[in-house]
């Protein structure tokens, strides 16, 4: 089974300069479910398909923990169960996350880089998104918030990619945002024309930095904004 909605993903592609693409996706996407290459693939596919149905009454994405219905939308017993099982999916690394009520305190504080990053970005108003590394899909959600009409998360851990399903188990068909689980070498022979494209955390770890930007200056529309976030050394040399 993939967990992912593909036909709501589908639906998303449709009318964006992805929608060429859309079947070489989905073919992508349907092979690294075949084969997930990870211990834990089956129970955590499971804990998705266990997570009670419940239509959340508000979703704010604009919070710094961006907020996933209210705690009177379930009963306590109900919301226990969502606590634990989102506590079986850690570490959080991104966030903070509000589902429910139920406040997930992530590893490193997401919102206070975002708040630096957001005041870099152009309008995203309309706009077709890459996240590169995009762990759970904190930022990206951020990003549809600021009215991106579809944001393409990728990131190759299992663990982050199941993080954002359940949180997609939630938001339903109010979502512009999916996590894939790919690294960006999967997207090379995609010349697709992203507006807007993030990567934000990732360059210091590439053995070749220099690859990673050519791939991203394929990827990006002319006349594209591209966000890089990295450490820097401060040294003349």
């Amino acid at each position: 089974m993939n967990p992912i909605n593909r036909s709501l993903l589908i639906k998303s592609l449709n009318n964006t300069v992805l929608e060429k693409f859309k079947m070489g996706l989905i073919n992508q996407l349907d092979q690294k479910y075949t084969n997930p290459k990870h211990g834990n693939f089956n129970d955590w596919e499971k804990l998705i398909e266990t997570l009670p149905e419940v239509a959340p009454s508000i979703i704010d994405l604009k919070q710094g923990a961006p907020v996933i219905g209210s705690p009177n939308d379930c009963t306590a017993e109900i919301r226990e169960s969502i606590k634990e099982n989102l506590k079986t999916l850690s570490p959080w690394r991104k966030g903070p996350f509000n589902i429910f009520g139920i406040y997930i305190n992530s590893e490193w504080r997401s919102d206070w880089k975002w708040s630096r990053i957001a005041s870099c970005v152009t309008d995203l108003k309309d706009k077709t998104v890459l996240d590169i590394g995009c762990s759970n899909g904190y930022y990206a959600l951020r990003m549809q918030a600021m009215g991106a009409k579809l944001v393409i998360g990728i990131d190759p851990t299992w663990l982050y990619v199941f993080q954002f399903m359940a949180l997609q188990r939630f938001l339903k068909n109010t979502q512009r945002v999916f996590v894939l689980p790919f690294a960006l070498e999967d997207l090379s022979d995609t010349s697709a024309g992203f507006d807007v494209i993030f990567s934000m955390g990732v360059l210091y770890h590439q053995q070749q930095p220099q690859t990673h930007l050519s791939r991203i200056h394929h990827l990006l529309n002319a006349g594209g904004q591209f966000i890089l976030e990295t450490l820097i050394i401060e040294d003349k040399d």
